[in-house]
């Protein structure tokens, strides 16, 4: 198991090929296919989205200004 909160991964397959030693509880940023892991659901980031950082909280919206998540 490694032992960091944030991961970043170039290729989807690499992450998938690494997934196990993920832990649960950490956020994976994925590049090439533009998605999101975190706490075991993958986000589809659709394009024009936005993320802001507000009182220490994070808000990922989406292009339709819907909230996907928030990481507090």
């Amino acid at each position: 198991m490694i032992n960091r909160r944030f991961f970043n991964f170039k290729t989807y397959d690499n992450f998938l090929a690494n997934r196990r030693y993920i832990p649960e509880d950490a956020i994976v940023f994925i590049q090439d296919r533009l998605r999101i892991w975190a706490h075991g659901a993958e986000y589809v980031c659709d394009g024009s989205s936005t993320s802001s950082i507000t009182s220490g909280v994070l808000v990922f919206k989406d292009a339709k200004d819907d909230t996907v998540f928030t990481i507090t």
